[in-house]
This record gives structure tokens, C-alpha cells and sequence, in this order.
């Protein structure tokens, strides 16, 4: 997607953003905080997710899929938040858990919830001990 700021057509004094080929009719400077949100939302690599490994299973709040990097089992949240409510947490945790005794075949593990590499997007991993 190409983002390009362009002098509006009836007055050329103010700017517009165009995103995608489609002009908005506000200036720049009113697209501001849209702009802060989708370019998050771009350069997160847990918003893109490319699926390009084992996928456990997925809900329309959640998926569990194999870590790109430390190739375990992870869970990550689709919305690009860092908080959401207990119950939900819950039913994350608990279904990341069936998983990791599926995946470590009965040996320790520990559902760790520090995010490292991506700081602002909530994942967990299902770390051995």
C-alpha cells in the first residue's frame, strides 16, 4: 500500500493523504492520528502475521500457531492492544496450556507472558522448563 500526501485539487494551500489510491477530503494535519494508528498496525509483525507455520487453532479473538523464531507454540491476540479482560485471558491461557501438554508430550512447561522481541502486541509462548 502506497501512502502519498498530495496538494488538495480546489485549494491547493492544504494537503490530503491518499492511502491506496482513494483521497480523503480532509488535510493532512486531521488524518494525523489515523495515519500514527495504521502505520502501528503496518510495521507490527503480529498484525501482518504471515502464516507461514503450524496453526493449532484459530478463534475470531485469538490464534495459536508456532513461533517463527523459537519455533514453539505461541498465542497471539489479533487486535494490536496489550490489554485485554480477565475472561478472555483466561480461555487464552487455558486453551494455549491444552496445546503445550499436546506439543511437550507430558514433559514441564510454563506459558510465558513477557513480551520480548514485540513489546506493544500481547502474545504469549509455551516455553519447556
Amino acid at each position: 500500500m502506497e501512502v502519498k500526501v498530495r496538494k488538495r485539487r480546489k485549494d491547493s494551500s492544504q494537503k490530503c493523504l491518499v492511502l491506496s489510491n482513494q483521497v480523503t477530503s480532509k488535510p493532512y494535519y486531521e488524518v494525523g492520528f489515523f495515519c500514527a494508528v495504521f502505520l502501528i498496525i503496518i510495521m507490527c509483525d503480529l498484525c501482518i502475521l504471515e502464516r507461514k507455520t503450524n496453526i493449532y487453532m484459530e478463534t475470531d479473538k485469538f490464534i495459536i500457531l508456532d513461533c517463527d523464531s523459537c519455533h514453539i507454540p505461541m498465542s497471539v491476540w489479533k487486535e494490536h492492544t496489550m490489554s485485554i479482560d480477565k475472561g478472555h485471558e483466561l480461555w487464552m491461557e487455558k486453551r494455549l496450556s491444552k496445546i503445550g501438554e499436546v506439543f511437550y508430550k507430558g514433559k514441564p512447561f510454563f506459558i510465558d507472558k513477557v513480551q520480548r522481541k514485540i513489546p506493544n502486541h500481547l502474545h504469549w509462548h509455551c516455553r519447556p522448563i
